[in-house]
């Protein structure tokens, strides 16, 4: 290889580094925000049911629940029959 064809495959390189790089810096942006909406989500969920837990068996039984359907919520099983 002579060094004219050294001195074009040099800008070929930097510029598949390039696009490389900004795909990795887009696939690393993509996860991070998953990973905050998977957050969030959990925080709201671990607040309504902290609200859940708060509530008296009375006001439970005001929205027909009881303390085992609370139980159930949480575990994602709950069902209304």
């Amino acid at each position: 290889m002579n060094l004219s064809n050294q001195a074009h495959s040099f800008p070929d390189l930097h510029q598949k580094f390039l696009s490389g790089l900004l795909r990795w810096l887009l696939q690393q942006r993509r996860l991070v925000r998953r990973l905050t909406a998977a957050w969030a989500a959990r925080r709201q969920h671990a607040q309504a049911m902290a609200e859940l837990y708060r509530f008296t068996d009375r006001e439970l039984r005001d929205l027909a629940l009881s303390r085992s359907d609370v139980l159930a919520i949480e575990k994602g099983e709950f069902r209304r029959d």
